[in-house]
């Protein structure tokens, strides 16, 4: 974090700069083991180093279920660094940091990696202490608000997990909650992940031709949430019969999907512009 950004190669000689002398030796040793620690902690969010601190154990929740590890060096900088009175802040800029550049796909790009580290260093060399200066800082690369509606209003999601946090997020802000974006929870026993046009579509999807058929499936605006007893059945079925469930959804933005009488590319494409419209406001920077 001190050094920013250093690549695998470079460690021996990073080190041995840092190392110069018995007590700078002692003084490196001491800094790692208090550091592993904390590690522990941003990788954990049962770790009671959150007990007090709610809002902060979600977002590492989060965190560590987009799986984000060129953000490690920056959330240990925030951890270890950042008064315990801006934490919260700081890592919710993250979550949304982290969220909006995976769906613009920029997330493992040079730039992006040298970004975090920056930030790591200007955040252990206090440079950064609060969180509004660490979202100035992120901003250098994350997607503005309409970068982010504009790629979000055509996002493709393969990742299971992803989708199904990103729907839950969404449906949170439906119901107006102050934090959407605070609900990791992935028990797939209980919440299924429906796509409204299936993969293998059985002969009974003859509205989509087998090339829109690949490019739509794992649309957002194609996703949505069903509890697992009210999917088990649908499958392949047509939309006519996939309706009703759609519609009787305890989930506001499930039983959305039911409004209209044919599901087609163009449902899916106004849906996921909606939706991207409520991700802006979800994933607030």
């Amino acid at each position: 974090m001190k050094e920013g950004l250093v690549r695998e190669n470079e460690v021996h000689e990073v080190v041995q700069r840092m190392t110069k002398g018995s007590q700078a030796v002692m003084k490196l040793a001491d800094e790692l083991s208090m550091m592993a620690v904390t590690y522990v902690a941003i990788c954990n969010a049962d770790h009671e180093k959150w007990n007090a601190q709610f809002e902060t154990r979600k977002a590492v929740e989060v965190l560590n279920l987009v799986d984000v590890k060129l953000m490690r060096p920056l959330i240990l900088a925030i951890a270890e660094k950042i008064p315990e009175n801006e934490i919260s802040q700081t890592m919710s800029f993250c979550v949304s940091a982290a969220v909006r550049l995976i769906i613009a796909g920029k997330m493992r790009t040079g730039k992006v990696e040298k970004g975090f580290a920056d930030a790591a260093k200007k955040i252990y060399s206090k440079e950064i202490e609060l969180g509004d200066e660490l979202r100035d800082e992120l901003s250098r690369f994350t997607p503005s608000n309409t970068e982010f509606l504009q790629a979000f209003a055509t996002a493709r999601v393969s990742n299971r997990k992803l989708a199904r946090y990103y729907l839950r997020s969404l449906e949170s802000a439906v119901n107006s909650d102050v934090q959407p974006w605070h609900v990791p929870n992935d028990n797939s026993n209980e919440i299924n992940l429906e796509h409204v046009l299936p993969e293998r579509t059985e002969g009974n999807w003859p509205q989509f031709s087998e090339e829109e058929r690949v490019q739509y499936w794992k649309r957002i605006g194609n996703l949505c949430l069903l509890k697992s007893r009210d999917n088990s059945t649908l499958r392949s079925s047509p939309y006519r019969d996939k309706k009703s469930v759609y519609k009787s959804s305890e989930y506001i933005s499930t039983s959305q999907v039911a409004e209209v009488d044919e599901w087609t590319a163009a449902a899916i494409e106004k849906r996921q512009t909606e939706l991207s419209k409520l991700a802006v406001k979800t994933w607030r920077f």
